[in-house]
């Protein structure tokens, strides 16, 4: 089996990882230097290194090293048993659903959410677009999130989840002073199509997903198009797959 071993930027975590490469030929693995050219990826880290892998649609076997780390499983003193249990192929696969965002001539996945949010002192207007519906909004910004992510900030925002097995994108509006009283719109996988409106004078906001910076807007009509992806991310359990309410044990 040919795999990929990455690390979160800490001591800890990179000196395992080093363990497992050094070890690899012992336990019959071969790493490879490339993560699209593994059958499996192994990430020591925590939820935010997993996300940055689980975007090449490839098995990922995650070594919690994180502070929450709510989507790993496995704890370090656990690893060697785990991959002799993934060579032997003792193991299950667990898929989520990504979003493909398309910004500017170039498309990115996220995992959790894409996110349009104010960067600066004031509130932005802008606007949602799904099947010839549009919902125009001032507020501090807007949330387009996956199943799984609707147990990540879209949780914070409105204390709501959505079960990981519906087949489903929330959109979610951040504090809006208009329309009042809308929070969050439980919609099925459409293409949306997210821009700023004309607010008077250029606005300071920002395009984050799963916590990365894609861009920048200030001018009215300028935005982006989230749609579901065909690519599944994949992640490697040992028992069951997870469950919606396993993220607050």
């Amino acid at each position: 089996m040919r795999v990929f071993v990455a690390a979160k930027r800490s001591p800890e975590a990179e000196e395992y990882a080093r363990k497992i490469v050094e070890e690899s030929g012992s336990l019959g693995i071969e790493t490879v230097s490339r993560p699209e050219d593994a059958d499996a990826i192994i990430v020591a880290g925590g939820d935010g290194t997993l996300l940055k892998y689980v975007k090449y649609g490839i098995p990922v076997l995650g070594i919690k090293f994180g502070r929450r780390s709510k989507l790993l499983e496995v704890e370090p003193e656990e690893g060697e048993h785990a991959l002799r249990r993934l060579i032997k192929g003792d193991y299950v696969i667990d898929e989520y659903p990504l979003l493909e965002v398309e910004m500017r001539g170039e498309k990115f996945l996220a995992f959790n959410e894409v996110a349009l949010i104010f960067d600066g002192s004031e509130t932005i207007v802008a606007s949602v677009s799904f099947e010839g519906e549009t919902i125009t909004f001032e507020g501090d910004g807007v949330i387009i999130a996956t199943p799984q992510g609707s147990w990540a900030w879209g949780f914070s925002a409105t204390g709501v989840v959505v079960h990981k097995n519906v087949d489903s994108m929330e959109l979610i509006l951040m504090n809006p002073l208009s329309p009042l009283g809308l929070k969050a719109v439980i919609l099925p996988p459409v293409e949306l199509a997210v821009r700023l409106e004309d607010k008077g004078r250029d606005q300071k906001s920002k395009v984050v997903a799963d916590g990365e910076i894609l861009g920048y807007f200030s001018r009215a009509g300028e935005g982006f198009k989230v749609r579901k992806s065909e690519k599944r991310a994949k992640l490697i359990r040992f028992g069951q797959p997870i469950r919606m309410l396993r993220v607050w044990r």
